[in-house]
């Protein structure tokens, strides 16, 4: 009893030290536990992760915020859906937030869990950075692009100048 003890400890630990929301939903999609992440995370959102406590059906609330047009919860609770099943083994989903004046991306991994009861772990990631990065490599992509047609134009340009005004031979 005193080693299960310890090793509920360590990954309580282990769960609460991870930057990412975490959930773990029972075979049903009631969650039975979350992260530390999770509940600042409820605490300073005060959407969807809010009402998402230990004991409600995420499934369910993620349907309740797809009938109010949001997509994007339609696509999660679908495949939280299907790996509680057991009919996928992983789900990943990538979606942006308004909070306040910013946008912020997310990426949400569903995966099911190992035991004989089944159930999944949700994690949301924040990837506002990286998607942030890839938008400025876009970015500065299109304009190297728009910078080498206009040297290749000035060159054309250059070359069919000098053929002109060269004398007919």
């Amino acid at each position: 009893m005193e080693g299960s003890r310890i090793s509920a400890d360590i990954a309580r630990s282990v769960l609460d030290s991870l930057e990412e929301q975490v959930a773990i939903l029972d075979c049903n999609g009631a969650i039975t536990q979350v992260n530390e992440a999770w509940k600042q995370s409820a605490a300073e959102d005060r959407s969807l992760t809010a009402e998402a406590s230990v004991g409600s059906r995420y499934p369910d609330l993620l349907r309740a915020a797809a009938a109010a047009n949001d997509r994007d919860a339609a696509d999660l609770g679908a495949g939280i859906e299907s790996v509680v099943a057991g009919s996928t083994v992983l789900f990943e989903h990538e979606y942006m937030r308004q909070r306040g004046d910013r946008v912020h991306w997310f990426t949400s991994r569903v995966t099911r869990l190992r035991t004989n009861e089944g159930g999944a772990v949700v994690a949301h990631y924040e990837i506002t950075d990286r998607k942030r990065a890839e938008h400025e490599r876009e970015s500065h992509r299109y304009e190297l692009g728009r910078a080498v047609r206009a040297a290749t134009l000035g060159q054309l340009s250059g070359a069919l100048a000098h053929e002109l005004n060269q004398p007919l031979t």
